[in-house]
């Protein structure tokens, strides 16, 4: 897999935490126990250069520096804390302690210090993200056996909601599902590298952004057409995300994609009846038809058909975007269903 940014070199830099002894002791295990460690990859990886540079300054000469700070906020978001008050018992754990030497922030300091963060700051953290993401999907690219190695990027977009229980939480309403929340919108790859993040009022509606966030993930260094003939780069989504300004930027991009159809957006359901369709029976794979054989299990009749679908927004000085509408079915013996004009041997229905 070949990237055209200067991805960040993995290598040992210099070290900022202090040296930690380890003795046997009859005290009792922690599970943060781990946390040391993975702070101390971090530092030491090649990525603390340019995650300083996204950091706001700390010039008070009380304050432990920007960057202990952030590694505080690290260790936090690592061991799972739900609030900033969660930090407070961060000095219990004496490695911890030993490796920041006793420099364990308060969390009133990191609150003062979250506030500290600008829109630029914020931005830059995106960026710092995205390329760390791409850095990483190439180093494992160039250092795993060849049967691992991801020799392409399959990139996701997903929101998740976060219920809250505070009142005073910025951002945090009422969303669709009646949770009191945030929201945050997330692209990561199938290593599970992010490469973009994004945290909504929790009463943002799904796919809204998406559009800014899939651009800055897919900051890889290539242009449109090197990424489109590679044809290395997908992007999946679900009905949300099936919108003219996705389109436009995934199109935009050159990465290839596949998208649940929406019915509000391509009317699916009535060009269905309309076009007519023409199954074809799916074809399992030896690997497949191995593993249900030896896991005694039937795998089921699926059909596929398809039909092309222009969006209104394209058609332009006699020239249009056709995409392709995959429609699968799945016989369930069990159940007998006669929907949309479909034999009634159709008990689901998937449309990409």
């Amino acid at each position: 897999m070949k990237f055209e940014i200067d991805p960040f070199e993995f290598v040992p830099s210099k070290s900022v935490l202090k040296k930690v002894k380890i003795v046997a002791s009859k005290e009792k295990l922690t599970a943060a126990a781990g946390l040391g460690t993975l702070i101390e990859i971090f530092d030491q990886s090649g990525l603390k250069d340019q995650f300083i540079k996204c950091l706001p300054s700390r010039t008070s000469s009380r304050s432990i520096g920007s960057y202990k700070l952030a590694l505080n906020m690290l260790c936090g978001f690592i061991n799972g804390f739900d609030c900033l008050d969660d930090f407070d018992h961060m000095d219990r754990e004496h490695a911890l302690k030993a490796l920041f030497d006793e420099d364990i922030p308060a969390a009133r300091t990191l609150g003062d210090y979250l506030r500290d963060f600008s829109e630029e700051n914020i931005a830059d953290l995106n960026k710092f993200i995205s390329r760390m993401g791409w850095g990483m999907l190439h180093s494992l690219s160039k250092n795993l056996p060849t049967e691992y190695a991801p020799n392409t990027a399959c990139l996701d977009i997903d929101s998740t909601d976060h219920p809250q229980s505070g009142n005073k939480i910025e951002g945090v309403a009422w969303n669709y599902k009646n949770n009191w929340c945030l929201d945050s919108q997330v692209v990561f790859d199938q290593m599970g590298f992010c490469h973009g993040f994004d945290l909504r009022a929790g009463n943002t509606k799904s796919g809204v952004g998406a559009d800014w966030l899939l651009d800055l993930a897919l900051t890889d260094g290539k242009r449109q057409m090197q990424r489109k003939f590679e044809g290395k780069t997908f992007v999946r989504a679900d009905s949300a995300y099936c919108k003219q300004d996705v389109f436009k930027v995934l199109l935009k991009k050159g990465a290839l994609f596949t998208l649940t159809a929406h019915n509000g957006t391509t009317h699916w359901k009535d060009r269905f009846v309309k076009e007519g369709l023409s199954w074809q029976p799916w074809k399992y794979s030896s690997k497949q038809l191995d593993w249900a054989l030896d896991k005694e299990k039937e795998l089921p009749e699926v059909d596929l058909a398809r039909f092309y679908w222009t969006p209104s927004w394209s058609e332009k000085d006699g020239k249009k975007l056709m995409f392709p509408i995959i429609v699968k079915r799945t016989l369930n013996p069990d159940l007998w269903i006669n929907q949309l004009g479909l034999p009634v041997n159709c008990t689901s229905i998937g449309v990409y």
